[in-house]
């Protein structure tokens, strides 16, 4: 099977999904760390990630300025590894803007780059990128009634592909709903609603498109408290312009039914491209979880399980990112200090095992170090990943991991023989031509060979046999032709 990864170890090993996170070989290197612009505020900075190629989002949900509490985002534009140059949404009116966020992740400078984001308390703001004379901003293009409202955890699940964005509103016991607008005009239009029994479905959503022209898409929604209390990830897919429907329901394996629940489906990941899924039990009793599901839209079964993920930390699976064969999962905690907060990067072996081949951690080495993981984010082969800190203990920031090229060993050059130098062609003649004639060759018959060493005949001109007709040759020893 080929390894997909990026950054990889020289030598992998069996199943190692189940090691402790210290016996991981340090792979990647920190190139960037970026801290809060207001670091005065404690604002949260590093709670939520948006990773795109060449932009990214981090939230900050409790900015504070003199009296007044409201979120704001941070963006960056420019190569994943670096984030320099913040461009700040700031609204006032969303006390918690940046609960949730999710992006289109284009970047063409034409209006179509787009963010989404949820303020926690039932709203969901949008906005696109704008490049004038002016300078770089984002613009509100909420319509004219607002941003969009419907209850109190509406916008609790965020995800956004293409011109469309899926939004959660989980009620509890009563199941939920997500609802499905489009950014085609410029403004959110609902397009479906899609309702559960499976309770608080709608918490985390995994949206992607896989056809703009026929608007086919398919979203994981996760129902943490489905599934007879164990959790459930509802399969909804909408296929050929029609409306969205239940295609499937993922519960998690027979034999991981923990009698706390552990909530399967906290958080859900999905890359299309590589046919994975990845989603997350935070509360399996004293461990989280991460369960890794091979994509087969066309098969029997859609979803199949391949493998569980566990690490003995606590808050495992806080948070989770999936791209181009690398899983990314974080263990971010406030009350936990110390090595345990961190990020673990899991990559296929050569034997199609999912393996920890790294653990991520703060440059800075404190030893308080608190919610680092508690955000994680990978496009590219690059890793961010964010340290939300909402006391004074620490400053929000996001860390930024890369893997070095691996150098390549300079090809040592052929070495190619000297070739000897011909001697030159000398003069004088190698030797005297002799000017005795060289012997015409005789007309004889060659005489057959006497089997007597050492007496082979030896036989004159003068001397030749005479042979006639009536006389054929003896073939008893004393017939020989006389030898002089």
């Amino acid at each position: 099977m080929a390894i997909f990864g990026r950054c990889l170890p020289f030598v992998f090993g069996a199943l190692l999904a189940f090691q402790r996170a210290d016996e991981a070989t340090a792979l990647y290197k920190v190139t960037d760390v970026e801290k809060t612009p207001s670091p005065q505020s404690d604002d949260g900075y590093g709670a939520r990630l948006v990773v795109c190629r060449d932009f990214q989002v981090v939230s900050a949900p409790w900015r504070q300025e003199s009296r007044f509490v409201y979120g704001s985002l941070v963006t960056y534009r420019g190569k994943a590894n670096d984030l320099s140059s913040p461009l700040v949404i700031v609204n006032t009116q969303a006390r918690l803007l940046g609960f949730r966020v999710a992006s289109n992740c284009v970047d063409d400078g034409q209006g179509t780059q787009r963010l989404v984001s949820a303020d926690g308390q039932g709203r969901v703001f949008t906005y696109m990128y704008a490049a004038g004379q002016s300078g770089q901003t984002w613009l509100s293009t909420d319509s004219g009634e607002g941003p969009l409202q419907n209850g109190p955890n509406f916008g609790t699940g965020l995800s956004m592909s293409g011109d469309y964005f899926m939004t959660g509103d989980p009620f509890g016991a009563d199941g939920g709903q997500v609802r499905l607008y489009s950014m085609a005009l410029g403004t959110p239009n609902r397009v479906s609603v899609q309702s559960s029994v499976e309770r608080d479905f709608g918490t985390s959503i995994a949206y992607e498109v896989i056809d703009e022209k026929s608007n086919e898409d398919i979203a994981l929604v996760g129902a943490p408290l489905g599934g007879n209390g164990f959790g459930a990830v509802v399969v909804v897919r909408r296929l050929l312009t029609g409306q969205p429907q239940v295609f499937f329901t993922i519960t998690p394996p027979s034999a991981e039914k923990p009698i706390n629940g552990g909530r399967f489906g906290q958080e859900v990941a999905m890359d299309l491209a590589a046919k994975l899924a990845v989603i997350t039990a935070p509360a399996f009793e004293l461990e989280g979880r991460v369960y890794v599901y091979d994509i087969d839209l066309g098969g029997r079964t859609p979803f199949v399980f391949k493998q569980t993920i566990a690490l003995q930390v606590v808050n495992f699976a806080l948070s989770v990112a999936i791209e181009d064969g690398i899983i990314v999962v974080g263990a971010g905690d406030e009350d936990v200090e110390g090595s345990d907060t961190a990020a673990y990067v899991y990559q296929l072996d050569q034997g199609g095992n999912w393996v920890l081949t790294d653990t991520l951690r703060p440059d800075d080495a404190d030893p308080k170090t608190v919610n680092f993981g508690v955000s994680v984010g990978v496009d590219g082969g690059v890793i961010h990943v964010g340290r939300s800190v909402i006391e004074d203990i620490n400053e929000g920031s996001v860390t930024v991991f890369e893997c070095p090229p691996t150098p390549r060993p300079t090809p040592r050059p052929t070495p190619r023989p000297v070739p000897d130098p011909t001697p030159p062609p000398t003069s004088a003649p190698t030797s005297a031509p002799t000017s005795t004639p060289t012997p015409a060759p005789t007309s004889a018959p060659t005489s057959s060979p006497s089997l007597v060493e050492s007496a082979a005949p030896s036989l004159t001109l003068s001397e030749r046999p005479t042979v006639t007709a009536s006389s054929a040759p003896s073939l008893r020893a004393s017939a020989r032709p006389s030898v002089a």
